[in-house]
């Protein structure tokens, strides 16, 4: 284990009692720190009651990679009374006490990555007691107790609210959320009732502030939800979009702010070329990333000049797309392009030989068929000779292509 100030980067001893930052993290073998369950489990564990009793003057208590004989935080930190920032990420810790509630002047709360290993993670109903709370990242596997018991609405300066599960809390409580808040991501809204309590709410309907915006609604299968969503278009500060649940655009195509930097889909099954064209609008999109059935359509036609800053774009799972053309001047400032599991696509746009920003294009887990037209291979009298696709991408410095069960080579 290391023990570091986060400002001089040196290892501590207990003597440093002074300290008001500390950065904890599990360190390999090899010296580098390790932020992951698996590379964790291999080390020893930290006593962290031991630390809080130290380190008394904390103001910021970074936890990350560490493993615990408890699986818990000891109710030793809540003598940390200054405490500002806590983050606990990477860890066994599933569980954080009661006396949580005594750090009256927390900022921010981040208990968003962690692993529980099929075991449900435990947070006490004490949250609404941090009143100058700002940022609050919780994991999607909290016990459905800690979720009925959530309550949120005396925390009147929360600006991030990320990673918390839906759940019957949300009928209740989504509507008292603070009109503050700037980020939102909830995951595993399990009912019609639940989505409606989102986008009803002061957060999405009256919020002007919006900046990030993240829904899990996979598994509702009977509803569309275009009308929901076409009230985000009016979001002139969202910046960021994630969606993943079904909303079919059947009968009208879909809108989406033009403010939107990132968007990405999962799940949503589009038709319509017309919500296509209208992504392909959006002025000021960097990222684009469509993925498991975001689009069902067998073609893809990308207008003139579409996409006009759009720097990287992923496709993944996309089984039914067969044709993807660009027009002239499509995609222009391209950066980065990666295709995973796109098993009916035929080939890329031969418009791609002219984009002379494409850096970086990495393909993995197509047909043989696919690859073999975009690899330069040896011929039998030893010279080089391209597949038949090859001379669309020739000109991108970094390519990488990955069949079903091979690393990604460059």
């Amino acid at each position: 284990m290391v023990m570091k100030d986060s400002k001089c980067s040196k290892p501590l001893s207990a003597d440093n009692s002074h300290l008001r930052s500390l950065l904890l993290f599990a360190k390999s073998n090899t010296g580098v720190g390790v932020g992951t369950i698996g590379r964790v489990s291999r080390q020893r564990t930290l006593d962290l009651a031991c630390v809080c009793e130290k380190f008394k003057l904390l103001r910021v208590l970074d936890i990350i990679g560490i493993k615990t004989s408890s699986s818990t935080i000891p109710i030793e930190i809540g003598s940390l009374i200054h405490l500002r920032y806590l983050r606990v990420r990477s860890t066994n810790i599933r569980e954080l006490p009661k006396s949580i509630g005594k750090l009256d002047k927390l900022l921010t709360l981040d208990y968003w990555d962690v692993s529980a290993h099929n075991n449900e993670i435990k947070v006490p109903n004490v949250l609404w007691k941090l009143e100058r709370l700002r940022h609050l990242f919780l994991p999607g596997d909290l016990t459905s107790n800690t979720m009925e018991d959530l309550k949120l609405d005396s925390l009147k300066d929360l600006q991030t609210l990320w990673g918390v599960k839906g759940g019957n809390w949300m009928l209740k409580e989504m509507e008292k959320l603070s009109s503050t808040l700037t980020k939102l991501c909830i995951q595993g809204i399990s009912s019609l009732e639940q989505l409606e309590a989102v986008f009803n709410s002061p957060v999405i309907k009256t919020n002007d502030n919006l900046y990030a915006l993240a829904l899990d609604w996979y598994g509702l299968y009977s509803f569309s939800l275009v009308p929901c969503l076409d009230m985000l278009s009016s979001k002139d500060k969202l910046k960021k979009l994630k969606l993943m649940g079904r909303a079919p655009d059947k009968s009208i195509p879909l809108k989406f702010p033009s403010s939107l930097r990132k968007l990405e889909l999962h799940f949503t099954q589009l038709e319509k070329q017309g919500t296509m064209d209208a992504l392909g609008k959006l002025p000021n999109l960097q990222f684009l990333g469509l993925a498991k059935d975001s689009y069902l359509g067998n073609e893809w036609i990308c207008r003139e000049n579409a996409f006009p800053k759009l720097e990287e774009l992923k496709l993944s799972n996309l089984p039914k797309l067969k044709i993807w053309e660009m027009k002239m001047g499509t995609m222009s400032c391209l950066k980065k392009l990666s295709i995973t599991s796109c098993a009916s696509l035929e080939r890329l746009p031969k418009e791609l030989k002219s984009t002379s920003t494409l850096e970086i294009l990495e393909i993995a887990r197509m047909p043989t068929d696919f690859n073999s037209r975009l690899r330069k291979v040896k011929a039998w009298d030893k010279t080089s000779v391209g597949g038949e696709d090859f001379h669309i991408v020739q000109h991108i410095p970094n390519i990488g292509i990955r069949d079903s069960c091979t690393p990604l080579l460059f």
